[in-house]
């Protein structure tokens, strides 16, 4: 007796197939449990042929997604197309180098200094009459102009340059960020 629904063979008092769990009703032809017999075979041979056909896509896909992150990959990376630069002892793309400077900021003072040279060559190239009020007054505000800005200078000295470990610290990072993103030379 053969199960009508995958052409197994049964026996004669099961009254479920004990591979499919189809009932049972009786016996079947030969005849037709070889047409069942061939349908599985066709769809057994489908279900290995897309299974072979799996192994192929995936690899592609595969090689494709390789290409694909290292394309991107490459276009996220900061020293990708850009120029180098020397940063001292290194060699970083610009990207590292501005962001090595920001960490350790130099403050320049050359502006100031040299607004006060200027203040001060007005100051000795001036003419003071000294019968003239007017002219002693003028030159005594240029000097007070210059003791002024040279105070004001002195404390924005004093408040950035901050204590000798702040400033060490400051040189450590930006040190530290140079050899962890550049190239030696």
């Amino acid at each position: 007796m053969f199960c009508i629904k995958c052409g197994k063979k049964i026996l004669a008092n099961d009254r479920y197939c004990q591979y499919c769990g189809e009932k049972i009703d009786g016996t079947e032809e030969p005849q037709n449990i070889k047409q069942t017999n061939l349908v599985q075979d066709e769809k057994s041979k489908k279900l290995k042929l897309s299974k072979n056909t799996w192994k192929p896509a995936l690899i592609i896909i595969a090689v494709l997604g390789f290409f694909t992150w290292a394309y991107f990959a490459n276009e996220s990376d900061p020293n990708a197309n850009q120029n180098l630069v020397n940063v001292g002892l290194y060699l970083c793309s610009e990207y590292h180098a501005n962001k090595a400077e920001s960490l350790f900021t130099n403050v320049d003072y050359t502006e100031d200094i040299n607004r006060l040279e200027e203040l001060w060559n007005e100051i000795e190239n001036m003419y003071v009459d000294e019968y003239s009020e007017e002219s002693i007054n003028s030159y005594n505000a240029k000097v007070d102009q210059y003791s002024a800005q040279a105070t004001l200078l002195e404390q924005r000295i004093i408040a950035t340059e901050g204590s000798v470990e702040e400033h060490d610290s400051k040189i450590e990072s930006y040190n530290n960020y140079l050899i962890s993103n550049c190239d030696k030379r």
